[in-house]
């Protein structure tokens, strides 16, 4: 079977404070000198592929296997893009 999961799930996330970072002229590149740290729910389609075993009486039983279709990143927004920093 083939079935596509929507997956809801909720994200903890740091990563360096691009937008406040110091620009090294010298190395010509940006230094951040903090991070940003926050909490998001993200929502995504995923297709799977899905074999179900049934019992005696033909209804569903368990779940045999659960293979994802693609092995390609999934991409989230962890909030909107604010072109002037704010969040």
């Amino acid at each position: 079977m083939v079935g596509r999961l929507i997956i809801t799930a909720n994200v903890s996330y740091t990563h360096p404070n691009w937008d406040e970072a110091m620009y090294d002229s010298e190395d010509k590149r940006l230094i951040p000198l903090e991070d940003v740290s926050g909490e998001t729910e993200v929502s995504f389609d995923v297709d799977v592929f899905l074999s179900i075993a049934a019992d005696e009486n033909g209804e569903p039983a368990e779940i045999e296997e659960l293979r994802f279709r693609s092995s390609d990143f999934q991409y989230v927004e962890l909030h909107p893009h604010d072109p002037y920093g704010y969040m």
